[in-house]
């Protein structure tokens, strides 16, 4: 059973240069940065998107570490909080050939359980 919708800020892609900025070469990478305004932690059961011929995704969380959960409260008080970013999944591929159209525009979702340990990219459902 799909559980309901988050709401989150999604900023346009920016993509990554390498160098001096003002050069004219670009990775081909690009960063999305995802935000929920509305709250302090979230619990995700699950991401769908859809692809825009995208050939590998690589997600990072920014958590607490487990010793900074048990001085949370305090953190708060001092209005300090240390975030450290994790990768959650890296360089799944999402489209069997990059330089081909399979899987360039379908919808993928990718289920917590996939992100505990297994980036399988068997485990990661597409349409």
């Amino acid at each position: 059973m799909p559980g309901k919708p988050l709401v989150c800020s999604i900023r346009n892609p920016h993509p990554i240069t390498i160098g001096d900025p003002r050069a004219e070469f670009s990775s081909g990478c690009a960063v999305v940065d995802v935000t929920f305004p509305s709250t302090k932690s979230v619990d995700i059961g699950e991401i769908t998107f859809k692809n825009n011929y995208t050939a590998l995704l690589s997600i990072k969380l920014k958590v607490r570490e487990e010793n900074e959960k048990e001085v949370e409260d305090q953190a708060e008080i001092d209005g300090e909080t240390t975030l450290t970013w994790v990768t959650a999944l890296k360089n799944v591929q999402l489209m069997p050939d990059p330089h081909c159209e399979d899987r360039a525009q379908s919808y993928f979702c990718i289920k917590r359980d996939q992100v505990d340990g297994s980036y399988d990219i068997n485990l990661l459902s597409y349409t």
